[in-house]
């Protein structure tokens, strides 16, 4: 949500990106909306880079977005069985979670599972 409001009304989403590097505070929200922006561009590793810098500095540490966010990024690099842990570990904190969202993050959790059985098969 962060990167989609800085962004607007700016139609290129570098400019966004460049805002959000400079400008943006705490750096942990920054490093978010950076993560979410990258993800959204398909520029995985810069997301990944992202989303651990905003883990790494988040208050508190345990948020649970941003698991949810790093196992996505892991899902769309292909890395299903490592963002099963990411998956579970913001599902451990769902009380902090609104339920549309629990929901979503155990649909995604399910299916991202699915996938690492019919591989294994």
């Amino acid at each position: 949500m962060l990167a989609v409001n800085v962004s607007l009304p700016l139609s290129n989403p570098a400019q966004a990106i460049e805002r959000l590097e400079k400008y943006a505070s705490p750096r942990y929200l920054a490093d978010r909306g950076l993560a979410l922006g990258y993800r959204d561009l398909n520029q995985l590793d810069k997301a990944l880079v992202a989303v651990n810098r905003a883990i790494s500095a988040a208050t508190p540490n345990n948020n649970p977005e941003l698991s949810y966010l790093k196992a996505q990024i892991l899902v769309r690099q292909g890395n299903n069985k490592d963002s099963v842990a990411f998956f579970q570990k913001a599902l451990n904190q769902k009380e902090q979670l609104p339920s549309g969202v629990v929901k979503q993050i155990q649909r995604e959790l399910d299916r991202t599972q699915r996938r690492l059985q019919n591989k294994g098969q």
